[in-house]
């Protein structure tokens, strides 16, 4: 069995730090040593490939991260929502979607459900923590299983509707109030022709 202290050894012989001449003592041991290293290697070859190549194969199952949106972001709402919807683009594990896995200004959602093949997430909030200008939904990295770890960070904006008045109508001409037509006074002129 080759050993860290024979490795150690050998790569000493092969760099040049011990006399490795021929009818030293060390010069049999380098031949010996660079032999039975080249004859491990040619067995190692095959496992090392192997092994790159699955190491490789795992890279490229899991290096694409789950794309999280949300409707909501970049948008002006009007009413102050309590339910978040967010996208996934690859199915999520349920078991590990938890309510807290969002928040909205800090604060952490109430209830979740996961629906549409696992790849849709419904946050709920029983109160709206929504306030007046831009607000932050967030994910932090790791949260749920979906892919890599990637952080989730978006802004919608709330605006309170104005209030707009009721308009009166207007009222239409010779149909106001009455005027009182006995003392208008009408001067008439003939002419004879």
């Amino acid at each position: 069995m080759v050993t860290l202290h024979r490795i150690a050894l050998e790569c000493e012989l092969i760099y040049g730090r011990l006399d490795s001449r021929p009818g030293t003592p060390f010069g049999n041991f380098r031949r010996a040593a660079t032999k039975r290293l080249k004859a491990n290697m040619k067995r190692a070859a095959p496992l090392i490939i192997a092994i790159t190549a699955l190491l490789d194969t795992l890279v490229a199952v899991t290096a694409t991260p789950c794309t999280v949106t949300s409707p909501a972001c970049g948008r002006t709402v009007f009413i102050p929502p309590t339910d978040f919807v967010i996208n996934l683009s690859d199915p999520v594990d349920p078991s590990s979607v938890q309510p807290s896995d969002l928040t909205v200004n800090g604060t952490p959602a109430d209830g979740v459900i996961v629906a549409n093949n696992n790849t849709t997430i419904d946050f709920h909030f029983s109160t709206s923590p929504v306030v007046q200008g831009f607000n932050t939904m967030r994910i932090p990295a790791g949260a749920f299983n979906c892919g890599p770890p990637v952080d989730f960070t978006c802004t919608f904006r709330f605006n309170t509707p104005r209030a707009t008045p009721t308009p009166r109508p207007r009222p239409t001409p010779g149909l106001g109030p009455r005027k009182d037509l006995s003392r208008l006074r009408s001067n008439f002129r003939c002419t004879a022709v």
